[in-house]
């Protein structure tokens, strides 16, 4: 077992990029359980032999149409690694039929309707493998599939990879960015969390701290707490820090390819140095930790 604690770290930033070009595709959809009209775009790496799927979950706010221009930065680069990313422009401001209310299921202390929106980001897995578009030809499905997401799609991260969701689905890793959530299930599969101090949205004392002290799930995971880093670290113009230590958390934990593309993933984490994540690389901490086992 490694365990890491380090706090207000030195600052070594890690900028790298995955080796793939990358594009997107929106895809206009019809959502099956509610029959509510909406779209899933999907962010991918352009000739990549083999590629692994990730759902991605937005934050409230983030869907419709600002789901692009908030997370494109972020998902394309996160693709570039390898990964075909899709994510619903689903539950803007919370997830409803067209009557506004029959699908509408609320959590104490959420935004409304916020409560089933991590069916979403379990349906968009579900719509991926039976699409014939050629961009999702090459995914290794069985290696498995990952979920990560933002504010309320942290939450619906969360609860994707717990209960029997995770093995329903397949479901090997999870990542967290500034979670939004009063719930804490234990999750089933490897999680980390990334947050900030600034986070005042979400707050780390609340959110990410506890669910990273969730007690009867996976014995593999860990938290990062950025010094004057706020809720919107994944809609920011600098995002390819935070897409380099999630796609390094996937290689470990989903590829399980630690070493990749001349990479060093598993170092990138757990190693020593001021480009690891504890050493500085995601930039000064107040808090991080990771438990590896």
């Amino acid at each position: 077992v490694l365990f890491c604690i380090i706090f207000h770290s030195a600052a070594t930033k890690n900028d790298i990029t995955g080796p793939y070009n990358t594009s997107l595709i929106t895809f206009n959809v019809t959502n099956e359980r509610t029959k509510f009209q909406s779209k899933v775009s999907v962010w991918y790496p352009i000739n990549a032999d083999k590629a692994i799927f990730i759902s991605y979950a937005h934050g409230m706010y983030g869907g419709g149409i600002d789901l692009i221009p908030g997370y494109d930065q972020l998902l394309h680069s996160l693709a570039s690694f390898g990964y075909v990313i899709a994510a619903t422009h689903a539950c803007n401001v919370g997830c409803y039929d067209d009557d506004g209310i029959s699908t509408c299921v609320s959590l104490p202390g959420d935004p409304p309707c916020f409560g089933e929106y991590y069916k979403e980001q379990l349906e968009t897995i579900t719509w991926a493998k039976s699409n014939d578009n050629n961009i999702f030809k090459n995914i290794d499905w069985d290696i498995g599939v990952g979920v990560a997401g933002h504010s309320m799609g942290g939450q619906a991260t969360l609860f994707s990879s717990s209960y029997q969701n995770a093995s329903d689905y397949n479901i090997k890793a999870s990542v967290m960015h500034h979670p939004f959530t009063h719930v804490f299930p234990p999750l089933q599969v490897p999680y980390i969390v990334f947050t900030g101090t600034n986070d005042t949205a979400a707050p780390a004392d609340t959110m990410a701290e506890p669910i990273f002290e969730i007690q009867g799930g996976s014995s593999s995971r860990g938290i990062v707490n950025k010094i004057d880093c706020n809720h919107l670290e994944p809609v920011l113009l600098n995002t390819q820090s935070l897409a380099s230590y999630t796609a390094a958390w996937f290689k470990v934990y989903l590829d399980e390819t630690p070493q990749e593309f001349g990479i060093d993933f598993y170092d990138m984490l757990f190693g020593d140095d001021s480009s690891s994540l504890c050493g500085g690389g995601d930039g000064e901490m107040e808090e991080c930790s990771l438990v590896y086992q």
